[in-house]
């Protein structure tokens, strides 16, 4: 694993199952000049050690804003909750310039009761459906300014002054690790949507903190408080494990994207990123270090023939979503065919899952 990350030496990471984050990929991640955000799955049905982890080159990138998601909140939806729950841990929070917060920070349960068994216990049983522990992370990235050629300043013939190129736009990235099961695909598809959600109201109370404003919504949502909010655009990146093959409703509903400002109004249509690519043939860069052959495009789908292989299972269930703000210019082919392994992990795989590696500008 450590191999393959040196390699792939990507600007940003969206890492799922990532275990062990403090005490091993921590120090290593900061070690190799990344900073970013990690939160642990949640606790409520069983000891869970892994989680969802976002991360970036410091030298390249800036941190603006940052939100954790507990897809537990969906049990508790309706439910009176206690006055002192509120929020006991603000999961949503944006950095003055010049304060890139924690290098790798870690993110707390944001509500006791979705740690909570016992809070479980009390839920009626289509409620306890909802009660998988699976989290996500939003994050606000932004190239970090640079200067640009020194200017003749009208002013003063003799002095050439260097003047800072526009500050580059920020956009958002997401990672996250939805419900595996596939007797349960009304969960995947709520988290889904949770998730598409969240996506729009982070941007929209982002925007309405750039403009000084204050957010009237809930959920962070700027509404009408933010003068022309309702027809910015931030570039979207919504990369992770879906659990869900293409043309599940999972698929179908992360390519509607994220909503609009209200039902029925247009909203923010995304595209898989490797879908994209395998159009192209010019933006397939190299065959695997494996010398196996590339994974073709399913000729009815359109994405890879598989992300993930186990010997009782074999599909494609990780994506890149990004919004059509984003260029597709290169993918790095997927190990294949399928029938070249016995399973994976293996000797020269270390997950189960291949990764899907894409390149984007904007």
């Amino acid at each position: 694993m450590l191999a393959e990350l040196e390699r792939l030496d990507a600007d940003v990471l969206a890492v799922q199952e990532m275990d062990q984050f403090e005490e091993f990929w921590k120090p290593w991640l900061e070690g190799r000049g990344y900073g970013g955000v990690y939160k642990r799955r949640t606790q409520a049905t069983a000891a869970k050690k892994d989680g969802c982890g976002l991360f970036f080159k410091t030298g390249k990138l800036e941190l603006l804003a940052r939100r954790g998601l507990e897809y537990n909140d969906e049990a508790f939806a309706g439910e009176p909750q206690p006055e002192n729950e509120e929020k006991e841990y603000d999961e949503t929070r944006a950095f003055s310039p010049g304060d890139e917060g924690s290098p790798l920070e870690s993110l707390p349960t944001s509500r006791a009761r979705n740690d909570d068994s016992d809070a479980v216990s009390k839920l009626h049983d289509t409620r306890k459906t909802h009660m998988r522990d699976c989290v996500g992370i939003l994050a606000m990235l932004r190239e970090k300014p640079a200067f640009g050629a020194a200017e003749r300043d009208d002013d003063d013939d003799d002095e050439k002054k260097p003047k800072p190129k526009p500050k580059p736009k920020p956009f958002l990235v997401a990672s996250t690790h939805l419900f595996w099961d596939p007797d349960f695909p009304d969960v995947k598809l709520r988290q889904t949507e949770r998730l598409l959600a969240e996506t729009r109201g982070f941007a929209r109370a982002f925007l309405a903190s750039s403009a000084g404003k204050r957010p009237d919504g809930e959920d962070g949502d700027a509404g009408a408080a933010v003068p022309g909010a309702a027809n910015a655009r931030v570039p979207v990146i919504v990369a992770g494990d879906f659990n869900s093959v293409p043309g599940s409703d999972v698929h179908a509903a992360a390519l509607r994207g994220v909503p609009g400002p209200s039902p029925g109004t247009p909203g923010t249509p995304l595209k898989s990123a490797y879908a994209e690519a395998l159009r192209r043939a010019d933006a397939l860069i190299s065959k695997p270090a494996d010398g196996r052959d590339c994974v073709a495009a399913d000729p009815t789908t359109g994405e890879p023939r598989h992300t993930n292989v186990t010997p009782g299972f074999t599909e494609c269930i990780d994506y890149v979503f990004v919004s059509d703000d984003f260029a597709v210019v290169a993918a790095e082919p997927i190990s294949g065919p399928a029938a070249t392994f016995t399973g994976l992990p293996d000797l020269a795989h270390p997950s189960d899952h291949l990764p899907i590696t894409v390149t984007l500008e904007y």
